[in-house]
């Protein structure tokens, strides 16, 4: 169940997936998938989505030069101020300030 979850979400964090939509396409109840997940990789399946969308948002953000905003898109967030807040929560610094340290020519 897990390995099945993981392997959509792979595929899907780009679009506005949701934790429930997930579970509902596994044919499972979000509780069911949220307590397997955490007994099995220790974090919420939102955990996992959002691991997702922050990984390819660095790597955008370290190998282009697209907008944050366009960024923010192809991620899967709902717009460059989620994704700024998402980002400095868990990453500690703002999509720009990311850009500028990874890459100091770019800005």
């Amino acid at each position: 169940l897990v390995a099945g979850a993981v392997e959509l979400m792979s595929r899907e964090y780009a679009r506005p997936t949701r934790v429930s939509e997930i579970s509902s396409r596994l044919k499972v109840s979000r509780r069911t998938l949220e307590l397997r997940f955490r007994s099995t990789l220790g974090r919420s399946p939102a955990a996992e989505l959002r691991r997702l969308r922050l990984d390819h948002a660095r790597r955008l953000l370290a190998e282009t030069d697209l907008p944050v905003k366009e960024i923010a898109f192809r991620c899967g967030f709902s717009g460059a101020a989620e994704m700024a807040i998402t980002f400095r929560r868990h990453v500690g610094t703002s999509p720009t300030g990311y850009r500028a340290r990874v890459r100091p020519s770019a800005i």
